[in-house]
């Protein structure tokens, strides 16, 4: 199960027990997921929250102070010992559908938004829709996400297989304006395609 988990939602889980942990919580909710996304900081769900127009830090406050009057405090709870709410549990448990959903073989902090938003009974997704982050929102920044990715791939491999202007001199060396025939008879290469990656 976790062999599907990306680096950034193995790293979000951890810090949403340090987050339980530090706001005295006695379980990990999704809430705690939202400000484990915060705390990891670099991550394409935050990106996604920039998008709609959300203030990060505003967002952690205001989850920090829902997370603290939702829960009962419990100061005894250790890393170790602290279980994770059913909601959470859930989650994560539905976050692979989600990634397959968009052709994805690794789990993203994205499509765990997408799997806390998908509860319409979580206090947590309640909360989130409170700022206008939704379900579909979230979807459809994420599509336009992946289709510029796909952009971007697009015209690096582009850029990298078509051949350059055969014509275009080598930068540092000259050429006489009258060799412009024996330069190509003589030098052009045999894999003309291949040159333009260059040596390693």
């Amino acid at each position: 199960m976790e062999e599907n988990f990306s680096t950034n939602i193995k790293d979000v889980i951890g810090f949403s027990r340090e987050e339980a942990l530090r706001l005295s919580n006695n379980s990990i909710g999704t809430e705690h997921f939202i400000l484990g996304i915060i705390k990891l900081g670099n991550a394409g769900a935050i990106d996604i929250l920039h998008d709609l127009g959300i203030k990060i830090q505003d967002l952690q406050k205001d989850v920090e102070m829902f997370a603290t009057n939702k829960v009962i405090n419990n100061t005894n709870t250790t890393k170790n010992q602290i279980p994770l709410k059913k909601e959470a549990e859930k989650a994560l448990r539905t976050t692979f559908l989600e990634a397959r959903v968009f052709n994805s073989s690794m789990v993203g902090t994205t499509h765990l938004l997408l799997c806390i938003l998908r509860n319409d009974e979580d206090m947590t997704t309640k909360f989130l829709n409170s700022y206008n982050i939704t379900y579909d929102r979230v979807k459809e920044a994420f599509i336009n996400q992946l289709e510029t990715q796909d952009k971007s791939k697009d015209n690096n491999i582009r850029s990298t297989i078509l051949p350059d202007d055969e014509d275009t001199p080598q930068a540092g060396k000259s050429e006489k304006p009258d060799s412009h025939h024996k330069r190509k008879s003589k030098t052009k290469s045999n894999t003309p395609v291949l040159d333009n990656f260059g040596r390693d």
